[in-house]
């Protein structure tokens, strides 16, 4: 009798995911998997089969955690029975690991994406379509940990064998190209080949007349971050507008909207309206409560976007409790380690020294430096920041000597990295000459 319900209530479950009613699918099979536990042994195909379906139908409904419990008694089955050679396990490691990334598990999510990679070169070969996928899944994973170089690396290769695989106007192809493009937006070398990529992507939804998706919105704001980055505010303010409308007309509960929200924000910042850019902040910060994102990551960019408007209007009480509140975020997301923590914890120590707190600015830099030299390297301009703003914090402290010796070594690393014609190097010039002054050295 429970063999009957248990094929009752797999089928039942299976009839349910043909008509996309996903929660009803949910419903049987919980039942089935029950019924499965029962009947059949750890290394039964049926209690694999049972599993799995309920995994996917989690993971379409987005409830992560149930779709990793379902996800890992699949794994078992598959490790006693199938074994790690069968092609079916480079699929289940594919689904833990968008689990795990979904999760904001990156580690997870790397291992599992690690060994999906490894059963597609062993299966299938590096030109083949299913290798390119799980490239790319690897590519968004350092992307999301900001390892920007590494997941560029991926994304060149993904663009490079997808225009091969796929048809012009994939969308797929579209993904890849913008995938591409923001690791391009994030060096300074690739940059202007950013716009072409992300024109290419827009270009190809346009073509498959897909104006209102998420991709569409995705790709528009990337574009708008390239003109924003590259100085053309009009530009920039034209395609977070379209975007935003877009999304509040079609995705009014995808977290796109909240991207849309903060953007639009900083673009009002960035034109000094106060007014406007509280109105979007405001409504970013009512989306994460309602939506229930506190301390994920899209949580902490908004708290990030918050602190520097307040930065900006000269609120440095409201930056440091705003990049405080990020940082615990980032810490347990991404590590302290990380860059993007580490650039956080830059603009922290720049807030407290606007506020005068020189003994809690040096602790931050000081904190942060062996992290900066150990992850990116002493030659790099947030080392040099770092050093800028311990010294700082010296000569409010009235230890000038000391603070002279830091500002001299941060500007020889940013002649090193801009040349000495640049603002970042003039501003270290500046600096140099502010203590010399107060030590009476003037004609220094």
């Amino acid at each position: 009798a429970k063999h009957t319900h248990w094929e009752e209530f797999l089928e039942k479950g299976k009839s349910e995911v043909e008509s996309k009613n996903y929660k009803e699918a949910k419903i049987h099979f919980d039942e089935a998997l029950n019924l499965a536990k029962i009947l059949f042994e750890d290394d039964e195909e049926e209690l694999g089969e049972t599993a799995f379906r309920l995994g996917e139908v989690n993971q379409i409904l987005k409830h992560y955690k149930e779709a990793e419990q379902a996800y890992r008694i699949v794994l078992k089955y598959v490790r006693l029975d199938i074994g790690e050679d069968d092609k079916f396990f480079g699929v289940l490691m594919s689904r833990l690991g968008r689990v795990y990334y979904e999760l904001e598990d990156f580690n997870g999510a790397f291992s599992c994406y690690d060994q999906a990679l490894d059963d597609a070169i062993i299966h299938y070969g590096e030109d083949d379509i299913i290798y390119v996928r799980r490239l790319n899944n690897m590519g968004l994973v350092f992307l999301d940990i900001d390892e920007n170089d590494e997941a560029m690396k991926r994304f060149e290769e993904v663009v490079e064998k997808a225009e091969k695989l796929l048809d012009k106007n994939s969308d797929e192809l579209g993904t890849y190209y913008n995938n591409l493009g923001i690791t391009y937006l994030n060096n300074y070398d690739k940059l202007i080949e950013a716009e072409g990529l992300f024109k290419k992507s827009i270009a190809i939804s346009k073509a498959n007349n897909k104006i209102t998706s998420q991709s569409y919105v995705i790709r528009l704001i990337n574009l708008a971050n390239y003109y924003n980055n590259t100085g053309d505010l009009q530009l920039a303010f034209n395609n977070i507008q379209e975007s935003t409308q877009i999304a509040q007309e079609h995705l009014k509960n995808h977290p796109i909207l909240l991207k849309c929200y903060n953007n639009m924000s900083t673009l009002y910042a960035q034109y000094g309206n106060k007014e406007r850019s509280g109105f979007y902040l405001n409504k970013a910060l009512k989306f994460i409560e309602e939506n229930n994102i506190e301390g994920t990551l899209d949580h902490a960019n908004v708290l990030i976007s918050s602190a520097r408007d307040f930065m900006q209007t000269f609120y440095y009480e409201g930056a440091v409790e705003r990049y405080s509140e990020a940082l615990t975020i980032l810490e347990e997301k991404l590590g302290v380690n990380s860059d993007r923590y580490l650039n956080v914890s830059n603009a922290l120590t720049v807030a407290h020294l606007n506020l005068g707190e020189a003994e809690i600015a040096m602790e931050h830099s000081k904190n942060a430096v062996p992290a900066i030299e150990y992850v990116i390297g002493q030659k790099s301009n947030l080392y040099a920041k770092h050093l800028s703003n311990f010294a700082k914090a010296q000569s409010l402290l009235n230890q000038h000597e000391e603070a002279l010796r830091y500002y001299t070594e941060a500007k020889d690393i940013i002649g090193s990295l801009a040349g000495n014609k640049s603002y970042s190097y003039a501003k270290s010039l500046q600096n140099i000459a502010s203590v010399n002054l107060k030590l009476g050295q003037h004609e220094k």
